[in-house]
């Protein structure tokens, strides 16, 4: 998945530098508008996973506390994670 988003990113952003014609970083920097960024098509599928996520985040119900098997969890082990 990784590997995916980075060569999504490497790719759209390389063909967005030489749209702009951009020769060094400063010319990227100064383009007045951002050329690093994923592809569209990869950003409104982001957009989407997001907020399915969300979704499903808020829909779990909440730890009332941190039982024994929850202290790893909660910051609350007594060895390192």
């Amino acid at each position: 998945m990784i590997n995916f988003l980075v060569t999504d990113l490497i790719n759209a952003s390389a063909e967005r530098i030489e749209r702009a014609g951009s020769a060094s970083p400063a010319d990227v920097r100064d383009a007045g508008r951002r050329l690093v960024e994923f592809s569209d098509g990869l950003r409104e599928k982001q957009r989407r996973l997001k907020d399915y996520l969300l979704v499903i985040y808020t829909a779990i119900p909440k730890w009332s506390g941190c039982g024994s098997r929850r202290r790893a969890f909660c910051g609350r082990s007594s060895r390192p994670i």
